[in-house]
């Protein structure tokens, strides 16, 4: 519990006086864990197009609300919203960032999911052409040092493919502001 508390209290360091705080999350909002029915991993991790109605009902009898539909990621955040992506691929992260991309709005997100620097060094190392869209947005924001990234350990878990290269991303207020303009 100690190294959890510590790593917010470096987490709302990171984001400056304007930025995230934990106390404010009004939000969780879970994309990306594969079928609970059918997938060990994803029964240690809530939408996701993979759900079975068991999985949506238990999920409900867990008091939780199933988004009916499959936003794309791109849930527009208008108050203090932790995201869990932990198996999102960089595009869904890009359309959430996208939803979002209007001053003031980008610091209401922290993503919890896949290194976003390692999204970026996945699309450096191939080049103009790794596959499937470029997340422009994700990469604008990881190389203009916008995105406080701190890497979750992983603590020992055993089922070593479920939460590899996850990262607390917090967006920068100060950084995230006009200096970054259209990502078209």
């Amino acid at each position: 519990m100690a190294r959890l508390q510590e790593a917010m209290a470096a987490a709302e360091a990171r984001a400056g006086a304007q930025g995230w705080r934990w106390q404010g999350v009004r939000q969780l909002v879970v994309y990306g864990l594969g079928c609970i029915e059918d997938s060990r991993v994803s029964r240690y991790q809530l939408f996701d197009p993979a759900f079975s109605a068991t999985d949506a009902a238990l999920i409900a009898a867990l008091g939780c609300q199933v988004i009916a539909t499959n936003e794309g990621g791109a849930r527009v955040a208008e108050e203090q919203t932790l995201f869990y992506l932990p198996h999102c691929e960089a595009a869904l992260c890009d359309s959430l960032l996208a939803a979002n991309w209007r001053a003031g709005r980008l610091p209401h997100l922290a993503v919890l999911g896949n290194s976003f620097d390692l999204y970026r060094e996945r699309w450096a190392a191939a080049g103009a052409k790794p596959g499937g869209a470029r997340p422009g947005r994700l990469l604008r924001l990881v190389e203009a040092g916008a995105v406080a990234e701190l890497p979750v350990p992983d603590c020992g878990f055993h089922v070593t493919s479920a939460f590899n290269d996850s990262s607390l991303h917090l967006l920068l207020a100060d950084a995230c502001g006009d200096a970054l303009g259209p990502c078209d």
